[in-house]
Order: C-alpha cells, then structure tokens, then sequence
C-alpha cells in the first residue's frame, strides 16, 4: 500500500491529517478524478475499511484522499493554544473548512480542477 499522509490546516487554524492514494493507472475509463472520503463521527482517516479502499481506488485510476475533519475522534487537539476539539465538541457548521482545506489540497496535487 503506498500513501502519502498528508496534514491541511484549516482556515480557522485546526490541523488535520489524512492519507492521499495517487492513481496508478493512467488512462480515463470513468468520469470520476478523485475521491475525498469522511469518516464517520468520532471515527478518523486510518481505519483499514478506508486505507483498503484508498488502495483500491489508486488501482482503478481514482485518485482517493481519506481525511479526518474536526470531528475525528471523540477527543482531539484544536488549534494550537485553543481549546479542545473531536466529536464531543464539532459543530457540523463548522467542517465547511474542513471540506475547504481537504479540497485545496486536491487542487494543489492537481487531481480536481
């Protein structure tokens, strides 16, 4: 399995981690590009369902990204200095950053326009 585990901050200054499965096969035989994959709540990005298919995606040609938002884990680091962050305290409203960040990172590797 090859990754790159990837790390975005957030507009709002909370870091977030992922893992990132460059396709490796070329040549478009679907529509889709790429894949960003959320968790579930309090659940994060390495679970082995997730990493498994990341791997399988790249094979099919997808590029697939499994990230954590705010919500990751029941309890987790904020922003630094800040309070804490993780599913207990998420505010769904405020993973539109989350999604922000996760998508300019897929813009920057040049895998969605």
């Amino acid at each position: 399995m090859l990754a790159d585990l990837v790390e975005v901050t957030t507009s709002d200054g909370i870091p977030l981690n992922g893992a990132y499965f460059a396709p490796t096969r070329t040549g478009r035989s679907h529509s889709v590009d790429a894949i960003l994959f959320f968790h579930g709540d309090g659940g994060n990005f390495y679970s082995s369902l997730y990493l498994w298919l990341g791997q399988r995606m790249s094979e099919q040609g997808i590029a697939f990204l499994t990230a954590n938002r705010r919500g990751h884990d029941h309890i987790a680091a904020g922003a630094r200095g800040g309070p804490l962050a993780g599913y207990a305290f998420e505010s769904v409203d405020d993973s539109r950053a989350d999604f922000g960040a996760w998508l300019d990172l897929l813009r920057e590797r040049g895998t969605v326009a």
